[in-house]
């Protein structure tokens, strides 16, 4: 249950206590030394799992296996232990020890026992006080190890009653919430009872609720007036904190004098330094080499670029190889706005690492430009790439170019004859898509089919996620061309595809079409059914269809045939009747187009064609493909009366055209 605690505000606070070892990780290692503030010695080689900050001359570290505490040389002064525990480290008080065989003890400066008796477990629950555990049972203890509440509670902890007694009333009585710090611990007796009991184990509300939340709301409350307010404002109480404050002070003296024992001086640090030799360079220590003999080395503040065999790589100041000799060169490449990226190149190939060797970029780049004002520019596979000072790609695709070095101090990208400013963080100013989108979108569709089409396919193209939304919008808007060109079968396939991008007009679209059509076949029905009406003759005498006669007559293409089987053919007002039906149909379609006008929304999703009019569910495509139908059907029913030699007059909605 325990573990090492040593929060960063204590380690703060240590510091400002005139330590300047500092913990550091080594990341070759990946161990833990310590070095002094700002400098690149380790002062305590990297050897521990865990390190933690020094206060009062001795910190506590790990070596993955227990816990002990060292001095500034880097001495052992305690045995191994499963955990330690500062109570509160900003004086020198005791340390909560768990050994190895799971007990756990209070120790001072030296790592003595304080008391003779070990604990099941002991927590820092407060800054003054400590709870106990001894066969399950919860007990307090102030810090010099003196009994205050004896082991026979299930549980016991810290509760401030300031607002649960009302604090405008504890507030007239002259009672502020600090007076209810530490003054009073919420109880669990052995009959699983909840009370209030104050630190030296004086009940102040009985055990006589069966939880938490009752003893607190209705407990507390009940006894403030004749119990908690006379406590807190009493001299027991005021006799009770001075005794567990002197408590306090005896032991935090005490620990001052026993750690007098340790060393206050840093230790002696060698100066790691380069030094030429017969045969190339070399990292020394204290005139004794300490690392391999390089060709060259050059030395910057926090790593050194290495060179053997007209290869390059990395070492630390101390003279640890961090990248191998590998590379064909190794240059600064954020020179001027930080110095903690390189540009390495293999094989004409390059990439970004930090000094360690940490990849920023893969090294598959042809080429990577030098940053300006915090932008760079990475070219791979033909196209260029904006990137930050740290290496990082920041453009959402690459580009046929990138200039960062503009006379205006601008960054201008451009892709497929289209270009645009980019900012710092590769936000383009007018998107490249939209340009795209929008010239598409405003070229007309006759003699542009194709042009119109491919300029829709490429913004799909760009936006392949759909997280733009460009990608819906001109799926749809193709749809909308196949539908205005008369192929709906095609509009269809494309609508669907918007549509399962979630675009709500192709769904629209989809449906008005279906719905169309549907109509379009009642329709055709109900006018055949009306010609079969048309053709029985009524006028004359019937005769008895005689048993098993085959002449029983049948209807026949457009000519009818009475119950004797004589073939007879439509009179004029037959035909001019079907004339006439198609003439209406068409006027209706040529004046709606006209008297309502075709109006689609400018801005945003609404510029998707179809459905965009003000008919409703039909759009302007499928009102002009009606009118055709309609124009269609009067030329045939003309073709059809003259052939049996009636001659029906043109109508001016035959040929009547409308464009926009």
């Amino acid at each position: 249950m325990k573990k090492i605690l040593i929060f960063f505000a204590c380690c703060i606070s240590q510091y400002a206590h005139g330590q300047h070892l500092t913990p550091t990780l080594d990341k070759i290692t990946n161990k833990y030394g310590y070095k002094e503030k700002n400098k690149i010695e380790w002062s305590l080689p990297p050897t521990y799992k865990e390190a933690h900050f020094f206060g009062n001359k001795i910190a506590i570290v790990s070596d993955g296996d227990f816990y002990y505490a060292i001095n500034l040389h880097g001495e052992k002064v305690s045995p191994n232990f499963k955990s330690i525990e500062p109570t509160y480290n900003r004086d020198l008080r005791p340390f909560v020890c768990q050994d190895t065989n799971g007990k756990y003890q209070l120790y001072d400066a030296q790592f003595n026992p304080i008391s003779p008796t070990s604990y099941q477990d002991i927590s820092c629950s407060g800054e003054d006080v400590l709870f106990f555990k001894i066969d399950n049972q919860y007990g307090l203890m102030d810090l010099e190890g003196n009994i205050l509440i004896p082991p026979v509670y299930k549980e016991l902890s810290f509760d401030n009653y300031y607002y649960t007694c009302g604090f405008k009333k504890c507030d007239k009585d002259g009672i502020n919430s600090d007076m209810f710090k530490q003054a009073f611990i919420e109880a669990k007796n052995q009959e699983g009872k909840y009370g209030i009991i104050t630190l030296n184990n004086e009940i102040i509300v009985p055990f006589t609720y069966s939880d938490s939340y009752k003893v607190k709301y209705k407990g507390v409350k009940g006894a403030y007036k004749k119990v908690i307010k006379p406590y807190l404002l009493s001299t027991k109480k005021q006799a009770l904190d001075m005794r567990i404050k002197e408590a306090k002070i005896r032991i935090s003296t005490k620990n001052k004098e026993l750690a007098t024992i340790y060393p206050t001086d840093l230790p002696v640090v060698e100066k790691t330094i380069i030094k030429e030799t017969k045969s190339g360079y070399a990292f020394f220590k204290a005139n004794k080499q300490i690392s391999k003999t390089y060709q060259n080395i050059d030395s910057y503040d926090k790593y050194c670029i290495i060179s053997n065999n007209n290869k390059y790589g990395i070492a630390d100041p101390l003279g640890n190889e961090t990248v191998a000799c590998e590379y064909d060169n190794i240059s600064l490449w954020n020179i001027g706005i930080g110095d903690d990226v390189l540009l390495v190149e293999k094989d004409n190939k390059h990439g970004l690492i930090n000094a360690d060797g940490t990849e920023l970029s893969a090294r598959n780049c042809d080429m990577i430009f030098l940053p300006i004002k915090n932008a760079g520019v990475a070219k791979k596979n033909g196209l260029y790439w904006l990137i930050d000072s740290k290496g990082n790609l920041i453009s959402k695709y690459g580009y046929d170019n990138i200039d960062n070095y503009s006379t205006d101090n601008k960054i201008y990208a451009e892709k497929l004859g289209y270009k645009t400013e980019l900012s710092i963080d590769g936000t383009e100013y007018s998107p490249i898509i939209k340009q795209i989108f929008d010239e598409a979108y405003n070229m007309p569709i006759s003699d542009n089919a194709q042009k119109k089409y491919d300029k829709y396919m490429l913004c799909s193209s760009l936006d392949m996620n759909n997280q733009e939304g460009y990608r819906a919008l001109s799926l749809n808007n193709i749809g909308s061309m196949f539908e205005d060109l008369g192929n709906e079968d095609k509009a269809i396939e494309y609508y669907e595809q918007a549509r399962n991008l979630g675009n709500e007009t192709a769904r629209k679209n989809i449906k008005r079409i279906k719905l169309n059509r549907t109509l379009n076949a009642l329709q055709q029905v109900g006018d055949a059914l009306t010609q079969v009406a048309q053709t029985i003759d009524t006028s004359g005498s019937y005769t008895s269809l005689q048993q098993n006669s085959s002449n029983y007559g049948t209807f026949n293409g457009n000519n009818s045939t009475d119950l004797n089987g004589n073939t007879n053919k439509h009179s004029y007002d037959f035909w001019k009747q079907q004339y006439d039906r198609w003439e209406r149909n068409a006027k209706s379609c040529y004046e709606s187009l006209t008297n309502t006008g075709y109006k689609i929304k400018k801005n945003g999703q609404d510029k998707g064609g179809g459905a965009a009019g003000s008919w409703g569910t039909v759009s302007f495509s499928g009102m002009k493909s009606n009118l055709r139908k309609a124009q269609k059907e009067m030329r045939d029913t003309r073709a059809k009366a003259r052939k049996e030699g009636h001659n029906i007059p043109q109508s001016n909605y035959e040929t009547i055209n409308v464009s926009f």
